[in-house]
């Protein structure tokens, strides 16, 4: 609302109010759709799918802004809405199946991490709109989904390409064994003490 009230005169903070209510209401059928999405498309193509609805919805959000067109601002902003909304559960839900076990401090970690983010990005965009531009908040938006889609295609890469043919696929026998190999030599060797112990001598 910030945005589009302080860089067009024509749009009234009513109006601006109404683009923002569209963004959430979209931002939570979207959350609402995903529980029922994710039981038929993998983790990982559902993530994919929300990163490419993120670079069509900010690089058409970022357009229609240049061209000032309110209307394509808006429908943009729903469909940055419904990219958004199921995007970091599927990342949660990806890491599970192709990357870490997702333990509490896994979780714990990146809720932080993506709160911190949170509290730093308007810190950002408020500066860069008041020193600037207000097009700035329309470019920082596109070009950190366009560093999210690089984080993304290089961590799926690397973990296909090196970490599954180094160590294995996450829950397969071959990262089991990669890591409890040390612990287990250990407990062999004092079982094998221990029976040499307790046998009996004859």
């Amino acid at each position: 609302m910030t945005f589009v009230v302080s860089e067009y005169d024509e749009v009234s903070k009513s109006k601006g109010a109404y683009i923002t209510t569209f963004f959430w209401a979209s931002f939570a059928v979207g959350r609402f759709l995903g529980i029922f999405v994710s039981k038929y498309v993998i983790a990982v193509k559902l993530i994919s799918l929300y990163i490419f609805l993120m670079v069509v919805g900010f690089s058409g959000f970022t357009i229609s802004a240049f061209v000032a067109q309110i209307d394509a601002i808006t429908v943009f902003s729903c469909v940055a809405g419904i990219s958004m909304s199921a995007l970091y559960p599927a990342g949660l839900t990806w890491a599970e199946s192709e990357l870490l076990k997702v333990t509490a401090w896994v979780s714990s970690f990146t809720l932080i991490a993506s709160a911190i983010g949170m509290m730093i990005n308007p810190l950002i965009i408020g500066y860069l709109m008041e020193e600037v531009s207000n097009m700035w908040f329309c470019y920082v938006l596109l070009s950190q989904t366009l560093l999210l889609c690089c984080i993304f295609l290089f961590l799926l890469l690397f973990n296909r390409c090196y970490l599954n043919k180094v160590y294995g696929k996450v829950g397969d026998s071959k990262m089991f064994e990669t890591v409890m190999e040390a612990p287990l030599q250990e407990t062999d060797k004092f079982l094998d003490t221990r029976e040499k112990e307790f046998s009996p001598k004859i």
